[in-house]
């Protein structure tokens, strides 16, 4: 007898027009992201209405599902039966070029996100552990678990190379190894002297590509092309050879002498702007985030700020960009959540306002967005509201993430590489999301609707 997931993971294939239709399908913490062949199969209203699914969302070139906490269920049940053969994602031929760009940094980053943040997580544990004197930072245990947490942006030109290479669909191995030359000690060596450094004649630049985040991209999404030419120009008898030796040799010199230093700008320009931007309106951002994260949530763009949010982390050593806006903006969803749990007389949504409010709490709020706050509309414009006062206080007291984490409760321990009062003032900014969210839901009201029969069981 199949279980419960195993028959919405049917349900889900048959209603996007069955696994032939699919090109790819990949989950983050909550969403289901399928790539079709043909968009114009997919039930959509059918799949919104199949119980343990929360929402739909149709955006850069994906059908993404809502499933909340239990997509890695789904998913595997998916990936168990092998109704769907796990591709890389491919975006339709008729999508815009910004559809095209949000994708790609999704399929690329989406699988990075649990390292990154476990990594910035263990950073943060250290910084509390040492805060508190319970371990030295010059003893061998701590040196060892930083190293654990430094690892993943040691190596992230390769990381992103590999992942960069399953998106477009070139070789992974010859991506990260030419992301692999960027880190490779002998060129780091070559930097750190300073002297001037050519490559047959032409001139290197010295740059530093630790924790490069747009470099290593740029360098496969041009690979892509090299490797069909090398393929096309190599002999058949030989090509298992030749073609990636042609890739290399060409790819090299293009990474290290025009590709990179090109990235390298990119990075300088917004160093220049996350600079004026905490010199001359530095309350911007988090007021920006706190108060459109629900809608970049709701489009999928949220992910898409991720290589910005690691090209400040590398430029600056803190953060500015997502932890305080969205830690501001998921309480707000908490405390109207609450508020929504107080006030409904419908006795299955108090239990899913409740639940929802709860996962809300922990920087996971696709349950408060789709189940309950998108839902009763007015809730949601005090999320908004709420998330825009918490954000303005972040901003106006310069709230600092120093790793990466979901913006929750327990990301607080993120904030301590600024001192106790950047911790402090997260905690406040908490306090007035909470307190604003719950207060404004209130005072805005809501029409009490009836959860559906298809729905009642997010409640359990």
């Amino acid at each position: 007898m199949s279980n419960k997931y195993e028959k919405l993971a049917n349900d889900i294939l048959v209603a996007v027009g069955g696994h032939e239709n699919v090109n790819s399908v990949i989950h983050c913490m909550t969403r289901l992201r399928f790539v079709l062949k043909d968009n114009s199969l997919p039930n959509k209203e059918a799949v919104e209405a199949m119980s343990g699914v929360q929402g739909v969302v149709i955006s850069c070139g994906q059908f993404q599902i809502v499933l909340g906490p239990h997509v890695a269920k789904v998913a595997a049940e998916i990936s168990k039966n092998n109704f769907v053969e796990e591709v890389v994602n491919d975006e339709e031929e008729n999508a815009s070029a910004l559809s095209k760009v949000l994708g790609a940094i999704s399929a690329i980053f989406q699988p990075l996100i649990p390292a990154i943040s476990g990594a910035g997580m263990i950073k943060a544990v250290l910084t509390l552990l040492t805060a508190f004197k319970v371990l030295d930072n010059t003893s061998q245990t701590f040196i060892l678990l930083n190293t654990v947490s430094d690892t993943i942006f040691y190596f992230l030109p390769i990381l992103l190379a590999v992942s960069s290479a399953r998106r477009f669909k070139t070789d992974p191995y010859v991506a990260g190894a030419i992301g692999g030359l960027l880190i490779h000690p002998a060129f780091v060596s070559m930097v750190a002297q300073g002297e001037a450094i050519t490559f047959m004649g032409m001139p290197v630049k010295l740059i530093s590509y630790g924790a490069a985040v747009i470099p290593p991209i740029l360098i496969v999404f041009i690979q892509q092309y090299v490797e069909k030419f090398t393929i096309k120009v190599s002999p058949s008898t030989i090509r298992i050879f030749f073609a990636p030796l042609l890739q290399l040799l060409i790819m090299a010199p293009i990474a290290i002498i025009v590709v990179g230093p090109l990235g390298s700008y990119i990075g300088d320009l917004l160093y220049v702007v996350f600079e004026f931007l905490n010199n001359e309106a530095r309350w911007l951002i988090p007021v920006l985030m706190g108060t459109f994260t629900p809608l970049f949530v709701m489009t999928g763009m949220h992910i898409s700020f991720m290589p910005v949010q690691l090209a400040q982390y590398a430029a600056l050593g803190y953060g500015t960009l997502l932890g305080p806006g969205m830690l501001a903006s998921n309480l707000a969803q908490a405390g109207s959540c609450f508020a929504v749990g107080v006030r409904t007389k419908d006795k299955d949504m108090k239990k899913i306002a409740f639940s929802a409010g709860t996962t809300a709490l922990f920087g996971v709020t696709e349950p408060a967005l789709y189940g309950v706050t998108l839902k009763l509309k007015r809730p949601l414009l005090a999320v908004m509201i709420a998330g825009g006062a918490a954000g303005l206080w972040g901003g106006l007291v310069n709230m600092r993430t120093y790793a990466s984490s979901v913006a929750g409760l327990t990301a607080l321990p993120v904030y301590l590489g600024g001192g106790i009062q950047n911790v402090i003032n997260a905690v406040i900014a908490i306090v007035i999301a909470l307190v604003v969210g719950f207060i404004v839901t209130l005072i805005l009201g809501f029409e009490d609707i009836e959860v559906t029969e298809t729905k009642k069981d997010m409640a359990k």
